[in-house]
């Protein structure tokens, strides 16, 4: 479902896909979509049924969203499966697509 998710993200006006899949070297975490909203970087991790006991974050998750508030200074967006599953907003069939070719350095994921 990361690809409807990053669909959606780009059909959104205002919000810019910086990159998919991005790596902090200095941490080893990465993020799935870096995006842009509004001049503020933003990661987005989509986190799928593997992520959770039940409707909470699992130890992994939990591991590595509390390191990434302490090491970074990027704001984390967790979309769970099943919010995802209930959402109707128009973009998720909108086939629009930003092709603005926004670039970042490894800066989100630093103090």
């Amino acid at each position: 479902f990361q690809r409807e998710v990053v669909k959606s993200l780009k059909s959104l006006p205002g919000i810019t896909i910086i990159e998919e899949e991005s790596r902090c070297e200095r941490t080893g975490y990465s993020i799935d979509v870096l995006i842009k909203v509004h001049e503020q970087v933003v990661a987005v991790e989509v986190d799928g049924p593997y992520h959770f006991v039940g409707y909470s974050p699992n130890g992994a998750t939990m591991l590595k969203q509390r390191q990434f508030f302490a090491l970074g200074n990027t704001p984390l967006l967790s979309i769970p499966y099943w919010e995802w599953n209930n959402t109707t907003f128009y973009s998720r069939n909108n086939t629009t697509t930003n092709n603005n070719n926004t670039t970042i350095d490894d800066n989100w994921c630093s103090n």
